[in-house]
């Protein structure tokens, strides 16, 4: 299964970590694993130790991304300003 992670949508990217995770219970070897599901073993690696620290909730993919309006923003009172001014504004 070579397939690149990330055109896979997190569904996949779970699946392919818990089966990971199974066939290194059975296997035991990393390498092993690293080969079957097409990533490094240093990927599988982190995989498992996540797992034997904290289970296989901790597999689930995170969100990309920033949340919805959060970093640098303009603050409310500039917002109003331009809102209020933009037909004198020129931008070019």
């Amino acid at each position: 299964m070579n397939t690149d992670a990330r055109k896979l949508n997190n569904q996949a990217l779970y699946e392919r970590r818990k089966q990971a995770v199974r066939l290194y219970k059975k296997m035991q070897s990393i390498k092993e694993v690293a080969k079957f599901v097409g990533s490094t073993e240093k990927t599988v690696g982190n995989w498992i130790r996540t797992w034997k620290q904290n289970g296989l909730r901790a597999l689930k993919p995170k969100v990309a991304g920033r949340k919805l309006e959060s970093g640098m923003t303009l603050s409310k009172l500039v917002k109003e300003w331009v809102l209020e001014h933009k037909s004198k504004i020129e931008l070019f």
